[in-house]
């Protein structure tokens, strides 16, 4: 796992060009609906707050704690995932304890790119347009996700 300095590093600089986007890092080693949300609230008292994630983590989300609570106070943005289609995600989502604030279903134009790829492909410090350049050039000069064993010596 990387380093949470790294990861929010690579966060700002994904996020810099939209200017609407905010970046809140909260000292809390795990997050929960009852202990982050009123803190959230707090941060950005005048915005909508929104909860982005893929639909392949619709299944578990009624397991979720609090998910209700959860629900009840920020909207969803699903991305559709995997071999999931937008009716399928509907019905998931229909299917949820409560009905989320507000709902968007987004289409992937990349539905099978995951996160293992993403590191894959900076293991391998092969360029492409898959990722931000800043955010490859930050993991390369970081060394994340490089092992000993990479090397070509």
């Amino acid at each position: 796992v990387t380093h949470m300095g790294h990861r929010l590093a690579m966060l700002r600089l994904a996020t810099r060009l939209h200017p609407k986007l905010a970046l809140l890092e909260l000292p809390d080693r795990y997050f929960t609906a009852a202990k982050t949300l009123p803190r959230l609230k707090q941060s950005f008292p005048n915005d909508e707050l929104y909860l982005l994630l893929g639909s392949d983590h619709l299944s578990h989300m009624p397991h979720w704690p609090q998910v209700e609570y959860l629900l009840q106070n920020v909207g969803l943005i699903i991305g559709v995932r995997g071999h999931d289609d937008i009716a399928h995600t509907l019905q998931r989502i229909m299917n949820l304890p409560s009905q989320p604030k507000s709902l968007e279903v987004i289409e992937s134009p990349r539905p099978d790119f995951a996160s293992s790829e993403i590191r894959e492909i900076l293991r391998s410090h092969k360029a492409t347009t898959d990722i931000l350049p800043s955010v490859f050039d930050y993991a390369n000069k970081h060394w994340l996700y490089a092992s000993v064993s990479d090397s070509t010596a």
